[in-house]
């Protein structure tokens, strides 16, 4: 495979099996960076405080459901009917 090498896998290594990772900074980078995304319809602090809650939720759910199921379900009740309205307009 020399010179015309073909890659055809990427592995991302979100959890820092494979390299160090400092999560606490990841975290914060990646909530602020997000945050912009959705910065046209809510506060970047809100919305970082409500993906929190919504987190909180969902390691605390007790049930026998998916995680993403819990989260989104919070997501939906940290987020008032208005903005969900709009960001459907878009």
């Amino acid at each position: 495979m020399e010179g015309n090498a073909i890659l055809n896998t990427i592995l991302f290594d979100l959890d820092g099996t494979l390299l160090p990772l400092n999560m606490d900074i990841f975290i914060k980078i990646f909530l602020e960076q997000i945050s912009k995304t959705f910065s046209y319809f809510m506060n970047p602090k809100e919305f970082i405080d409500n993906i929190y809650k919504a987190l909180n939720d969902m390691v605390e759910n007790t049930e026998y459901r998916i995680n993403e199921e819990i989260f989104m379900e919070s997501c939906k009740k940290y987020i008032n009917e208005k903005d969900i309205k709009e960001l459907k307009k878009d």
